[in-house]
């Protein structure tokens, strides 16, 4: 859920705006990800039910959990990561407790709706095909490097693209959109015949990440080639996921003074339509439906949760009791970073 790169000079600043825009993304990205296959690409998740079992023991809670009360009965907040690793992909113990508990699962967007999928990828088609010609030869080279076709330049919007391939490129460090904690918890709830409500419509969330007219920065785009091909969004990537999965709220919350983002005043607004701005919709959201008397289970983006703004405070603004959950501590410890470039390139 990193913003950075949404300002100017981004070049220095591009690296991880995937994580901003991967719930966005990922409705999309779901009907093109089977194209990155072979040998030399980088490798697709197992996602058979055996393959799940984490190799370093029982799943370990990580994320962010609180328990949110009013009227009478529980609900859960729940702060998550969009990409994630596959021993770190199943929720622990409280966390699965806590969705068992909950008659809802309330997500951002339920990725998996067909007509949701639709609707976004309509969305995001706008401008599609507006690379400047003088960069299509290094986009091209970008969609080589991870497997992905050299049609998409035409099939979406320039910044969704690149989101894609720096999505598709993490997969060699073993990260993936696939194993994320929304993807986990909903396949969770569906084992469960539990239902899933989305708390966002595809035209909010596409706003939120485009603006409204989606307008095509030649600027953004030039600067976020340099970055993929500089390799520079590891490092912020890596960081957010550690914070994440060691629950270490308090370096979420100081994620201004490190994320190098928000340095411009161009910068802070864009954060700011994309997380604060979002998030009092999310809590009216949210709000609805525990009055209508069944807890829920609501799984937002981390980023989500922090500050006056957060969903937590917007939460206990709104009358609820609101609780964090205590989660076991334990050392987070991410693959190596693969080298920028596949195996036989």
């Amino acid at each position: 859920m990193s913003c950075a790169g949404l300002g100017v000079d981004h070049g220095r600043r591009y690296g991880g705006r995937w994580i901003a825009a991967l719930v966005f993304v990922v409705a999309w990205l779901s009907l093109w990800a089977s194209a990155a296959h072979g040998a030399e690409c980088p490798p697709a998740p197992n996602l058979a039910a055996g393959q799940l079992t984490p190799t370093l023991g029982e799943p370990r809670d990580r994320g962010f959990l609180w328990r949110i009360s009013a009227a009478s009965h529980t609900s859960w907040l729940y702060g998550t990561i969009h990409i994630n690793k596959q021993d770190w992909a199943l929720p622990g113990p409280k966390t699965a407790a806590a969705l068992r508990a909950s008659k809802t699962l309330a997500l951002e967007m339920d990725v998996d709706d067909p007509s949701i999928q639709q609707r976004f990828a309509k969305l995001i088609s706008r401008h599609a095909g507006d690379v400047p010609t003088a960069l299509v030869p290094r986009v091209n080279a970008q969609l080589t490097r991870v497997c992905l076709p050299e049609t998409l330049v035409g099939q979406m919007h320039p910044s969704m693209l690149l989101s894609t391939i720096e999505l598709i490129g993490l997969r060699a460090d073993g990260l993936y959109f696939e194993y994320g904690a929304d993807q986990m918890l909903a396949g969770q709830a569906r084992a469960e015949r539990k239902p899933i409500v989305s708390l966002e419509t595809p035209e909010v969330q596409a706003a939120a990440l485009l603006g409204l007219d989606a307008v095509v920065d030649v600027d953004e785009i030039t600067d976020a080639l340099d970055a993929l091909e500089g390799d520079r969004s590891k490092a912020l990537t890596r960081t957010l996921l550690t914070t994440w999965a060691e629950s270490d709220l308090s370096r979420l919350e100081s994620y201004a003074q490190w994320c190098d983002c928000m340095t411009t005043p161009k910068e802070i607004a864009a954060i700011r339509r994309l997380i604060d701005d979002r998030n009092p919709a999310l809590a009216g959201a949210i709000d609805a439906l525990h009055k209508k008397g069944r807890s829920v289970f609501a799984a937002v983006g981390a980023l989500h949760m922090v500050g006056p703004a957060g969903l937590p405070e917007l939460l206990r603004q709104r009358g609820y009791r609101v609780e964090r959950v205590a989660f076991a501590s334990g050392a987070a410890v991410l693959p190596r970073a693969a080298p920028n470039s596949l195996p036989g390139q």
